[in-house]
């Protein structure tokens, strides 16, 4: 490796942290700014990456109480207005950069790899000078030390704020080839967005609408980074909502729903609105497959009684939509999700008078297999199957 390697990188000399534009001895130069964020006295690697931090930036650094060095310090006190350039500094530990990405363990054997070129020696050690963001390269080397800490970021965001991030820390695990912090980031979301259906949350009193808009966001990052185990519960929800959101007579939703779909691709508008038509007609097949279910072998409804009314005519009867029944109240319009409806199913079934104990039973069993069916269809519905895998969801 000694040999392979020391053919390919050059002599770093006693250059300042970053490099001045020229310009003529008289003029004052800016100061420049290097943020050690990450920075281990016995490292031996040092990856930099060029930023520029705004003024908003730099003042919050200081309020934090960011390492920085000692002209970053001085600048603070008079913040200019248009920011400064500099360097985000991170001096880490070789062994387990390479335990986190292949790339780097490659170059490290003497492998040639796409950080060939971005290499200098320095005191002995190595320096990477990085092309990528700060931000996500930030948190992309800190989940390598600090695994709690990309999960920190995301239970203390707000709305869409942390998307970008996660966008950035995943295009870097593909980058640098990193499985285990792909893996942290996968496993927040599906925590987040679980295959479980009892875990989900589907009601929709229970759900605003700038959550809708934070769904929309997400299902863009699944789509972009491959995440299919999370798709199916976002395709839902959002196919859900957007069928319902009245756009004409509230000029709020409008805004939401731009919102939503602006952030989609056309081909994510595709799957998202073709799955959403077969979804609800997938669910009214099945509750009308439900209304034509056998009468149980084992149905305690007396004999005369079964003569006057068999126990699946009254089934039939409790599993037709609220919203079809005469004098139905107005709220049951907006309650037509698919998943809804069996749960309306199944508490008019509990409350039926004219269906026998042992038929109830019977009947409630058959329509909550009917719902966790259709959920695990979910895949099959929205067209996504070679994006999500076989096997996708559970009760």
């Amino acid at each position: 490796m000694a040999d392979s390697t020391a053919s390919r990188k050059r002599q770093r000399t006693d250059e300042p942290a970053v490099k001045p534009e020229p310009s003529s001895e008289e003029e004052e130069l800016p100061a420049q700014a290097t943020l050690l964020p990450l920075y281990y006295d016995d490292g031996n690697v040092i990856i930099e990456a060029r930023a520029h931090f705004s003024a908003a930036e730099l003042d919050a650094l200081a309020r934090d109480g960011c390492n920085a060095n000692q002209l970053l310090a001085d600048a603070l006190q008079s913040i200019p207005e248009e920011g400064l350039d500099g360097l985000v500094k991170y001096k880490i530990h070789r062994g387990i950069l390479a335990s986190h990405s292949t790339v780097f363990a490659d170059y490290f054997r003497g492998k040639e790899t796409i950080l060939g070129g971005c290499e200098e020696e320095y005191e002995g050690g190595i320096i990477f000078t990085l092309p990528d963001e700060r931000s996500g390269l930030d948190a992309f080397l800190k989940a390598m030390y600090l695994p709690g800490d990309l999960q920190k970021r995301y239970a203390q965001s707000v709305g869409t704020n942390i998307v970008p991030l996660l966008s950035n820390v995943l295009s870097l695990c593909d980058k640098y080839n990193s499985p285990s912090i792909r893996s942290i980031v996968v496993g927040l979301l599906e925590r987040r967005y679980p295959s479980n259906l009892s875990h989900c949350n589907l009601d929709r009193d229970k759900f605003s609408q700038s959550e809708l808009v934070v769904y929309g966001a997400v299902l863009r990052l699944a789509m972009q980074h491959k995440i299919g185990s999370i798709m199916p519960l976002l395709l839902y929800r959002l196919g859900a909502a957007l069928r319902g959101l009245d756009t004409v007579n509230y000029q709020n939703n409008q805004a939401i729903y731009g919102r939503i779909v602006t952030q989609l691709t056309a081909q994510d508008l595709r799957i998202l609105f073709g799955g959403s038509l077969t979804l609800h007609t997938q669910s009214d097949r099945r509750l009308a497959k439900l209304a034509t279910l056998e009468e149980s072998p084992v149905c305690m409804r007396p004999e005369p009684h079964r003569l006057m009314r068999l126990c699946t005519a009254a089934l039939s009867s409790s599993i037709r939509p609220a919203y079809a029944m005469p004098n139905a109240p107005s709220f049951v319009y907006y309650a037509r999700n698919a998943l809804d409806l069996f749960d309306q199913a199944v508490i008019a079934i509990s409350n039926s008078n004219d269906i026998c104990p042992e038929c109830k039973k019977v009947f409630t069993q058959e329509t909550k297999a009917a719902k966790l069916q259709l959920w695990k269809d979910i895949p099959r519905i929205f067209n996504v199957v070679d994006l999500v895998g076989e096997g996708w969801g559970s009760e």
